[in-house]
């Protein structure tokens, strides 16, 4: 009986979904001192939001093989 219930617990955990990570984009608009976001231009934050949720959804449905450096050609990440 213990048996056939691992059996049935692995046999379902293996039977679920893969799931997969979630990236959310997220504009900071503190930094618009010129008010190209605010004011009559606020539209524009919906564009920009929408242009974000088409990169969400293809970062998080795609399968990216893995970035693998050869022989002197290497890369680094960085962010300003």
């Amino acid at each position: 009986m213990r048996f056939s219930l691992i059996i049935l617990t692995v046999c379902l955990l293996l039977s679920a979904p893969l799931s997969r990570a979630e990236l959310t984009i997220q504009f900071d608009y503190t930094y618009d001192t010129s008010g190209f976001f605010s004011g009559a231009n606020i539209g524009r934050r919906d564009i920009l939001d929408d242009a974000a949720a088409v990169f969400e959804g293809y970062l998080t449905t795609e399968n990216f093989g893995a970035i693998v450096p050869t022989s002197t050609n290497t890369w680094k990440l960085g962010f300003f």
